[in-house]
């Protein structure tokens, strides 16, 4: 069993679990049956077979899959999509089953669980430079940007993007705080990116440039 994506944040999307079985015998399974309960807090989106001329329906947030015969050693699997609906820990449960006695039932059954983050609250905290003022030519202007999560859960893919002062030529981008990521600079735009943002963390970098011209 796997579900993607993981984790996800409320309103962004569907999520969708994987869900396989495999007939470990050496006889024919008839009847295969494989019964999933949609994780609370989320809303069936559907529910499809590839392969083995399954089928599936969903009532009353049990999806049950069928297939007539479940050929052994071979696996089959389902898709099941649904949509979150409040943040916290979803989790989908299945069994499967035949019409067959199985001697081994302690594996007819598992779950999967996905973590749902509710909406982030990111924002600039503090912008700061140094020195200032300065005199033309006498070095560099290095600028202080600072961001925090004001959320409860975890931010993902974080971006922060800056644009460089006009008559002033890029020298140097660093960043800082858990798991800081790189920085890059294409022509006048700096970006640091963080895979992760925990919440309620404060997160900053540095940004360092040579004036080219004075203020008159």
């Amino acid at each position: 069993m796997t579900v993607s994506p993981d984790p996800i944040t409320l309103g962004t999307g569907d999520v969708q679990f994987f869900v396989q079985f495999t007939n470990n015998s050496t006889s024919q399974a008839t009847n295969a049956v494989l019964t999933s309960t949609i994780p609370v807090n989320s809303t069936f989106v559907s529910a499809t077979t590839p392969v083995g001329s399954g089928s599936c329906s969903q009532s009353a947030g049990t999806v049950t899959c069928n297939w007539p015969q479940s050929a052994p050693a071979r696996p089959y699997y389902a898709y099941i999509t649904v949509t979150p609906t409040a943040g916290g820990v979803l989790t989908l449960s299945s069994s499967v089953s035949a019409t067959q006695s199985d001697p081994n039932i302690s594996n007819n059954s598992g779950s999967k669980a996905v973590t749902v983050n509710s909406q982030i609250d990111l924002g600039i905290t503090s912008m700061t430079v140094s020195p200032d003022p300065m005199t033309l030519g006498t070095g560099d202007a290095q600028f202080f940007v600072q961001f925090s999560n004001g959320s409860s859960s975890q931010a993902t893919n974080v971006v922060l993007t800056s644009t460089i002062p006009v008559n002033s030529t890029f020298r140097v981008g660093d960043h800082a705080g858990p798991a800081a990521g790189a920085a890059h600079s294409p022509p006048g735009t700096v970006t640091c990116n963080w895979a992760t943002i925990g919440p309620s963390s404060t997160y900053y970098a540095y940004i360092t440039v040579t004036p080219t011209a004075a203020d008159h």
